[in-house]
């Protein structure tokens, strides 16, 4: 996702969204947006990514 999609997703500005990941990075010690999200997931602090349901057709 990129920063303006979270944000609608969070109801945040998307420079706030910005401001976060940065952050968020400068703590881990990390240079791109991946490594954080990856560090998430494997410590168990990011739930799993939800799955959009399929459309389908009404009979």
């Amino acid at each position: 996702m990129v920063s303006p999609e979270i944000a609608a997703e969070l109801f945040l500005g998307p420079l706030t969204v910005r401001t976060h990941v940065r952050r968020a990075k400068t703590e881990l010690g990390v240079r791109d947006r991946a490594r954080p999200v990856a560090h998430a997931d494997r410590s168990g602090l990011a739930p799993p990514p939800r799955r959009r349901a399929l459309s389908r057709p009404v009979v």
